[in-house]
């Protein structure tokens, strides 16, 4: 890696995405989360989705309530109403997707939504098959992934570690709209799918494998898009950046801006 000409010199194509909402600040996947990183001017935010017990798609990453709530449940086997009761803040701070895609479509400017499909989870395909069908709904165009035609669209790509959900979500889209996640536990699964060798796909490793295989990372920025979570320190931003990665997940969108900025100037 050149010191001489880093190439985060430059940080205006830089796409950052506020982890789970701005969550170094505000309680993940929250209402609060979500806003507050549209405030500090994240280019995008990312989620995980699951489905409730009675089929409704929410913002939640754990496939239980206890770590975020304190309140003991199972999110395939409860209701709406009743994790909205368990959400800290109150029940208007926990997200269903429909309720994202409402706010980021009201942030007035152009955003980005990562929506990572929790899978393997009780639901099965039918997870994949109501994220799809909401998304559908809502005048997504699989093609480009992007909702609305006007001056601030949102544009969402489908992320997930489970290869099956990536394989049928990129039979149904466009170039990089599906999106591999990796993780140090991935390789088995990934060397059986294919998929690495599937130029459609983008891919999202994480911080530490882009660390590990730094050659590699650098050879996948070439080829596809790559977004690196979680990256909440300017070291680490500097490294991907260096490598050619322009998308950035971070748990402090603004500081990570900010920071970034002031190191480029």
């Amino acid at each position: 890696m050149s010191e001489a000409a880093p190439v985060y010199s430059g940080v205006d194509d830089v796409l950052i995405f506020g982890h789970r909402g701005a969550s170094a600040d505000h309680v993940e996947h929250s209402r609060s989360a979500y806003s507050a990183a549209l405030d500090e001017g994240a280019d995008g935010v990312e989620t995980d989705v699951r489905l409730t017990g009675d089929g409704t798609v929410v913002c939640w990453h754990d496939s239980t309530t206890d770590r975020v709530s304190g309140v003991p449940g199972i999110v395939h086997e409860l209701t709406i109403h009743e994790m909205r009761s368990r959400m800290p803040g109150g029940p208007d701070e926990l997200m269903t997707l429909q309720d994202l895609l409402s706010l980021l479509g009201s942030a007035g400017r152009p955003v980005r939504l990562a929506l990572e499909i929790k899978q393997p989870s009780p639901a099965g395909a039918v997870l994949d098959d109501a994220v799809l069908a909401l998304l559908q709904r809502a005048g997504w165009d699989p093609s480009t992934g992007i909702i609305g035609s006007g001056p601030h669209p949102v544009t969402v790509d489908i992320m997930s570690f489970w290869p099956p959900t990536i394989v049928f979500v990129a039979s149904r889209v466009g170039f990089g709209v599906a999106m591999l996640l990796l993780d140090a536990d991935a390789d088995p699964a990934i060397a059986r799918s294919g998929l690495l060798s599937d130029i459609a796909v983008a891919l999202g490793p994480g911080i530490e494998a882009v660390r590990a295989d730094p050659s590699t990372a650098r050879r996948w920025a070439s080829e596809r898009p790559v977004r690196v979570w979680t990256v909440n320190t300017l070291e680490d931003a500097r490294f991907c950046l260096d490598l050619g990665i322009r998308q950035l997940t971070t748990d402090r969108p603004g500081a990570l801006r900010s920071e970034l900025g002031s190191a480029a100037g």
